[in-house]
């Protein structure tokens, strides 16, 4: 976190735990042989306990405790709100993994060469429902796109489509090995297809989704650098009267975090659209409850 290399070290015991910084990545995930996107509910409680015990033995262990946490373990909302209650500085990875497959899904929408550099964010909830595109930071090699080609990457749907059952439908077609079924999902908004894909491609495994080091390498990076970088990161923030933990721009770099005033309209007019991120805001609040 100093600018060079840092040592890195696998430990099995929580009395082990001595470094700067911890990456979590315990707990359990989604079987792939349901094919159930609600089975993160089941996650949810059985991932729990793991988070509340592990997040209270690093607390509690006698040497130096982590300066700063980054989350990987799912769900990305719930191990951040449970660690966030034992460190001051924690923060989930799962929106970065998202900005990332923003960036390809618009490569494979404008069938861009590699040399063109894509830099979109995705906050909102790290699952099937409630991402926010924050179309106002997309740039294409530095610029901000015309309204002519937002229209186009951003295509008007005739009718929000309900994203559980367009995954429904591609799991079943999974499930028989219908071959067009990543068609299928192509066939609607980005949004839709940010939150169906990466559970196919999991499931089936017809293509390799981006690697989770990557994400993590993507935020040590920006933590590393001299460059204010705005990434989306889940981290636990009040909106309104909401403390919630979900994923919202914040600028990062070696002096670490700096948090973005969401309450100020002026401030925050730019990292949203819509109200989307509000309406995310409403549909996470009940498991914190």
């Amino acid at each position: 976190m100093n600018g060079f290399l840092p040592n890195i070290e696998f430990v099995d015991s929580y009395d082990r735990v001595d470094g700067e910084l911890l990456i979590m990545c315990a707990g359990k995930t989604i079987p792939k042989d349901t094919g159930k996107a609600s089975d993160r509910t089941t996650l949810m409680h059985e991932n729990k306990a793991i988070f509340e015990d592990c997040a209270r033995s690093i607390k509690e262990n006698p040497s130096h405790p982590p300066e700063m946490v980054i989350v990987v373990s799912n769900p990305n909302e719930l191990s951040t709100w449970v660690f966030s209650k034992y460190f001051k500085r924690v923060v989930a990875i799962g929106p970065v993994l998202d900005s990332l497959r923003l960036q390809r899904e618009i490569r494979d929408e404008l069938h861009l060469p590699v040399e063109t550099s894509v830099d979109g964010l995705v906050g909102g909830n790290h699952q099937l429902r409630g991402m926010a595109i924050y179309k106002s930071m997309l740039r294409i090699n530095s610029e901000q796109p015309d309204s002519q080609l937002l229209e186009r990457i951003f295509s008007p749907f005739k009718e929000n489509p309900d994203v559980g059952e367009v995954y429904k439908k591609a799991y079943e077609m999974v499930q028989r090995g219908d071959e067009e079924v990543f068609n299928y999902i192509n066939g609607y908004p980005i949004l839709t297809r940010l939150s169906v894909k990466p559970l196919i491609e999991y499931y089936c495994g017809e293509r390799a989704d981006f690697p989770v080091g990557i994400a993590i390498i993507t935020v040590i990076k920006a933590f590393q650098s001299n460059i204010r970088t705005v990434v989306t990161l889940t981290k636990k923030t009040c909106i309104g009267d909401n403390e919630i933990c979900i994923g919202v721009p914040l600028f990062i770099s070696k002096n670490g975090i700096e948090e973005i005033d969401l309450d100020s309209i002026e401030n925050f007019r730019a990292y949203k659209d819509d109200e989307q991120l509000f309406r995310a805001v409403e549909m996470n609040c009940s498991w914190l409850l």
